[in-house]
């Protein structure tokens, strides 16, 4: 079973109810799961890793938008 594409999804509001940024990050065909990461201090980077096809670990680093 495929289980893509993975997405970046941007919230501006505290609850959540809109997401105003959505971006793919990969859409190959495999079994992407359990992603996790955290943002860098300067909030300009998410850093990101996946389990790929339940064999390998992928890293991520992925830019923020600027918000206006």
């Amino acid at each position: 079973m495929n289980r893509n594409p993975l997405a970046l999804w941007i919230s501006d509001d505290d609850d959540a109810a809109t997401w105003s940024y959505r971006r793919v990050i990969t859409d190959f065909p495999a079994m992407l799961a359990y992603p996790d990461g955290e943002i860098d201090p300067e909030e300009r980077h998410l850093h990101f890793a996946f389990d790929y096809n339940r064999h390998d670990v992928i890293y991520w680093q992925v830019a923020i938008p600027v918000r206006s």
